[in-house]
Order: structure tokens, then sequence, then C-alpha cells
């Protein structure tokens, strides 16, 4: 046998924590967000363009959302 059987003991809460601080570091306070109307039966989804985690991008995100809801209605 090449691994003990207690291996998973060790590599469980390891892959757990690993798992958690991956999802910490790479989660964003901030999206923008397009809403798009497919023409078949999937219906309405929305698609991230972009994160972030600075308040400046936000204003810029906020920007942004303004002019798109200008130029389309």
């Amino acid at each position: 046998m090449i691994c003990p059987e207690s291996i998973g003991l060790f590599t469980a809460p390891v892959a757990i924590a690993f798992g958690i601080m991956s999802a910490l570091f790479s989660t964003r306070k901030y999206e923008l967000q397009v809403e798009f109307q497919h023409t078949d039966e999937t219906g309405i989804q929305w698609i991230s363009v972009a994160k972030s985690n600075s308040s400046n991008v936000k204003n810029l995100f906020e920007t942004q959302a303004k002019v798109i809801r200008k130029n389309i209605t």
C-alpha cells in the first residue's frame, strides 16, 4: 500500500482550510453586471462584466451604469 489509511485525517482539514482561504481572497466587493436576454427559452441572465474591491472602481462602475442606462432608454 502506498498511502496509509489515515492520510485523509490530515489532508481533509488542510484541503478545507485551503479552500476557505482561497474563497476569502478571491471574493470581490463590487461587481458590474449586465442583464442579457437570450433569444431561446433560457430567458434573462446576469453576466458579470468586471469585479473589484476598490471604492474608486465602484464609483467608475456607477458612472458606467448611468451611461449605459441613458443610452438604452
